[in-house]
């Protein structure tokens, strides 16, 4: 399991104690638990691709000489909250060879690059893309309604939930879950466990 972003997933959220503790009660197998930031989207307009080369061909390669890892891409997990539960995504599109598990919380996918004039700029890839071996487990917010400057009313519920339409339309294999709660780390805690119960879990 590779968490992107370090604060939310080492400081934030307790996710050592939740991955021990699914282990410990036989709620998934024996997992590797990895916190790494990353380049993300916002902060150069290919930033997500050095991000996927980053992952796939420098970090993955380098814990399968240091630990005991698993060598195929469908016992890899891409998690992210926010900005890099689009960044989850947008790594496993782009290098499904490396990744075939995402796991996305908040995930901010109204988000384009500077040079695409289209929102929701993920959603249309996946939607034009040859289908992937990658998984799903999505979750959000239904108060995550917030229009900003920034997503120009393309808040994280609506677009959520078109990501999750353009999976099943597609024939993707996901689940998404709609929490009573807004963009936080204290409800992002309790739907990590869940993602990685769904993915790793029995329903695998």
């Amino acid at each position: 399991v590779i968490a992107l972003n370090k604060y939310n997933f080492r400081y934030a959220i307790s996710t050592g104690f939740i991955v021990d503790y699914l282990v410990k009660n036989k709620l998934i197998p024996p997992a590797v638990l990895v916190v790494a930031d990353e380049l993300e989207p916002g902060k150069g307009n290919k930033a997500y691709e050095s991000s996927a080369e980053w992952i796939a061909d420098g970090l993955l390669p380098w814990l399968r000489n240091h630990y005991n890892i698993f060598s195929q891409s469908a016992d890899i997990i891409l998690a992210g909250a926010s900005r890099r539960g689009l960044v989850a995504a947008a790594v496993a599109l782009d290098r499904p060879d490396a990744v075939g598990n995402v796991l996305s919380m908040s995930g901010a996918f109204y988000w384009r690059p500077k040079e695409s004039g289209r929102f929701e700029w993920l959603a249309a890839r996946y939607a034009a893309h040859k289908i992937i071996p990658v998984r799903f487990y999505l979750s959000v917010g239904k108060l995550e309604t917030v229009i900003s400057e920034e997503n120009k009313g393309h808040y994280p519920l609506a677009t959520t939930r078109h990501f999750a339409d353009v999976l099943q339309a597609r024939g993707y294999k996901y689940r998404l879950d709609e929490f009573s709660g807004t963009h936080d780390e204290l409800n992002w805690q309790g739907w990590f466990a869940v993602g990685l119960k769904y993915l790793l879990g029995s329903s695998k």
